[in-house]
């Protein structure tokens, strides 16, 4: 009996504790003018042309003293480039206007398709044609 007892115990224990871990994801964000708005930093950018296996392109397109710098997306619809941290020669800095509608990102004129956005991390995509390829260049940023 009382082996019967613990084992039922134990089984119990086990359910209660598997139902009790899964638990909804509420990090995602709505893509909205007000869930966009804050600071961001490269976090990485990978590129995929039909037919062929993603690669990072990370360092192909940000120096070391980039990788700090600060993309600040205001409410009053103005983006800001701060060269944080380590200060690039000559030094990165400049502002623009960035707007969204649906999933649509538009930084100085550039379109981009949010594929997701959380409380740290936003992630987007943009199609480019490079050398008559058509490539997929996916760039992920950590949000603060």
């Amino acid at each position: 009996m009382n082996r019967t007892f613990t084992k039922l115990l134990v089984l119990v224990l086990l359910v209660i504790t598997t139902f009790s871990a899964c638990t909804k994801n509420n990090d995602v964000l709505a893509i909205t003018k007000d869930n966009l708005v804050g600071t961001y930093t490269i976090i990485s950018v990978k590129a995929k042309a039909a037919g062929t296996v993603e690669q990072d392109v990370t360092s192909d397109n940000y120096e070391p003293c980039e990788m700090d710098d600060q993309v600040v997306l205001k409410s009053d619809l103005t983006a800001t480039y701060v060269d944080a941290g380590t200060q690039c020669v000559p030094a990165g800095a400049g502002s623009d206007y960035w707007s969204v509608n649906g999933n649509i990102l538009t930084i100085a004129g550039n379109d981009f398709t949010v594929r997701s956005l959380t409380r740290s991390t936003l992630v987007y995509e943009q199609i480019t044609n490079v050398s008559g390829f058509v490539v997929t260049i996916t760039s992920t940023f950590r949000r603060y």
